[in-house]
């Protein structure tokens, strides 16, 4: 009997720790499939913005014609701030409508030396970099954080966009 209570004992430890592996696979595959959702968001809000180097000349010609101050957002793939920023301010749909008003290009300097050249023309150091180009040419950079609270934290979009207005006042 003795025998028969210990195999009971290690079939509900044994379903115990089962129980627990299936319930840490499932929380994973949640995890795993948010972060999928966040990553397509993220893209699928990048799809107006111009791209680079390239993209940053054509800013400039939308710019001569329109008068508009251009958007420009310097980042990394790699950069897991530039992630937060993208997923957490550039998605959300209020920036995404506010940008489309102006001529905006994302760039990523590990992609080529032009891109290198500019972040270096514009005096980025870090990352994420973003400023507003007025149409006279002078770059005014704008935070991503909040240096009024303590500790500094990452703006809100809606901040984000009072930032940007401000310049552009």
């Amino acid at each position: 009997m003795s025998s028969r209570r210990r195999f009971t004992g290690l079939s509900l430890i044994n379903g115990a720790l089962l129980g627990l592996i299936v319930f840490i696979l499932a929380l994973g595959g949640v995890i795993l499939y948010r972060s999928m959702n966040e990553q397509k968001e993220v893209a699928r809000s990048f799809e107006s913005w111009l791209e680079d180097a390239r993209g940053y000349q054509e800013a400039l010609q939308v710019q001569a014609q329109t008068r508009k101050p251009v958007l420009l957002y310097f980042y990394a793939t790699w950069c897991p701030h530039c992630k937060d920023f993208a997923a957490n301010v550039l998605a959300k749909p209020e920036m995404q409508a506010f940008v489309k008003n102006y001529p905006h290009v994302r760039i990523a300097p590990d992609n080529g030396e032009a891109e290198q050249k500019l972040m270096s023309e514009f005096g980025a150091e870090g990352y994420p970099t973003f400023y507003v180009v007025l149409p006279n040419q002078k770059p005014v950079m704008v935070d991503t954080f909040n240096l009024e609270t303590n500790p500094p934290r990452p703006k809100t979009a809606a901040e984000f966009i009072q930032s940007i207005q401000a310049v552009l006042k």
